[in-house]
């Protein structure tokens, strides 16, 4: 967990205003945040979610509140079907 977590910290940026925390790497198509460490791609929101120590269960999606589609703030992010 400690190397998602570097990589995930390098490409952050708080923005002020709205107080989401936006991807500044790569992206997938659908516009979501991603990065790969050793050969595995991850979605942003759901290491940010990880790393605050939340299980994600299979059978949930993670819906970002503040519809930013690159925000990785945990406060911003919530569990759904």
């Amino acid at each position: 967990m400690e190397i998602l977590k570097k990589v995930f910290d390098r490409y952050v940026m708080p923005e002020p205003n709205s107080g989401c925390w936006l991807w500044l790497g790569p992206f997938f198509k659908t516009g979501y945040g991603r990065f790969s460490v050793k050969g595995r791609t991850y979605y942003t929101h759901r290491v940010a979610l990880q790393l605050q120590g939340v299980n994600i269960p299979d059978h949930l999606e993670v819906d970002h509140k503040c519809n930013t589609r690159s925000c990785c703030n945990p406060d911003h992010l919530q569990l759904v079907t």
